[in-house]
């Protein structure tokens, strides 16, 4: 996927890896889909899931109000970064209880 975006980085549409290969000699204009999904960067993360499967998406762009892009949430990489936050805490977590538990 490509983010066509304006001179004042304003999310214009998309690109397919198709349809750039369909006519390497359109412009971006031509082949985009012009008004693609987007959600603001105050969505949490179980938000962001629950919309992403509720449209059979797997990635969505974040932008501000007036649509300039910041970037682009990837489901697959953001379930993993989760998952990794989880472990490290419960593993700090119990770590910190059995610190405790050998203090007594």
């Amino acid at each position: 996927m490509c983010v066509v975006i304006n001179g004042r980085r304003v999310t214009l549409g998309v690109l397919s890896r198709e349809a750039m290969i369909s006519d390497p000699n359109a412009s971006a204009e031509q082949l985009m889909e012009p008004g693609p999904t987007t959600i603001r960067p105050n969505w949490s993360f179980e938000e962001t899931s629950e919309y992403l499967k509720s449209q059979n998406l797997d990635r969505v762009l974040i932008t501000t109000s007036d649509g300039v892009l910041l970037g682009v949430y990837y489901q697959a990489h953001a379930a993993n970064q989760m998952d990794n936050f989880i472990r490290k805490r419960a593993a700090t977590s119990s770590s910190g209880s059995e610190q405790k538990r050998a203090a007594r």
